[in-house]
């Protein structure tokens, strides 16, 4: 099971390579992306996800770019896999093509997440399913009546090396790669694929459930003109934490 998940993950991540062979008309962009993860564990089955996002554009600090909020409930399947279903709010910034107004954005989602441990390294994997209302916009001043609806798939895989003697506890530290791809499944959208995140970084345990990644991240993406892409260069800059309220004898 362990083995194919990583297959899975080493296959996704060669199929993307592929699909981006053929680069053109590529805009090359600068951001920073911070965020805070949040997963409460109530009792031995429910728990909430939160994540928060602040996105900067241009330079890496120039203009907002987007701002997520994202809550969600979680049911644990057994502690090393679980699903969880929430709402998202997305306010994307005025940006090239739509200049003067800012476009809301609703999301459902539904996730399935994992976690695997191998001797020396540690894996997280998630499928995601989002439903996506944006908000119509008539031009580049107006926002329209109604929303425009499509579905994305989105697989995130991630692997965790330490490299100090603490490994995992507090004060370690370990490299994080991380590949996350996102498709378009349904007829509403012209390009089945949608974008890539592949990202390169530091993890630090600043403490026992809490740690800190920061590092490099390219999202490629492709834009609604077939052979138009864009490339951003991303700092990115993740705190996630834990809390787990659990009784300790259960």
């Amino acid at each position: 099971m362990r083995r194919s998940g990583l297959l899975v993950g080493f296959l996704l991540l060669v199929s993307v390579l592929w699909a981006q062979t053929p680069l053109r008309n590529v805009t090359e962009e600068e951001q920073t992306w911070t965020a805070w993860f949040l997963q409460v564990k109530f009792n031995k089955h429910w728990g909430l996800w939160s994540d928060v996002h602040a996105r900067r554009t241009g330079d890496f600090l120039d203009k907002w770019s987007q701002v997520i909020i994202r809550p969600g409930i979680t049911y644990y399947i057994t502690p090393q896999i679980r699903a969880t279903a929430g709402y998202a709010y997305i306010h994307h910034f005025p940006t090239q093509g739509h200049l003067y107004v800012a476009q809301p954005e609703h999301r459902s989602w539904q996730q399935i997440q994992w976690y695997a441990n191998y001797p020396g390294l540690r894996t997280m994997q998630w499928l995601r399913l989002e439903q996506r209302f944006r908000h119509n916009i008539l031009d580049d001043y107006t926002l329209a009546e109604g929303y425009r609806y499509n579905q994305r798939l989105r697989y995130n895989f991630a692997l965790f090396v330490p490299f100090t003697k603490r490994k995992f506890e507090k004060g370690g530290l370990f490299a994080v790669l991380n590949d996350e791809i996102h498709m378009n499944p349904d007829k509403n959208t012209a390009n089945f694929f949608d974008q890539n995140r592949a990202f390169a970084g530091l993890g630090i345990q600043i403490a026992k459930h809490a740690h800190l990644q920061v590092g490099y991240m390219n999202v490629y993406q492709q834009r609604g003109a077939g052979n138009a892409y864009t490339s951003n260069h991303i700092l990115r800059v993740f705190l996630f934490q834990t809390l787990d309220f659990q009784s300790p004898h259960k």
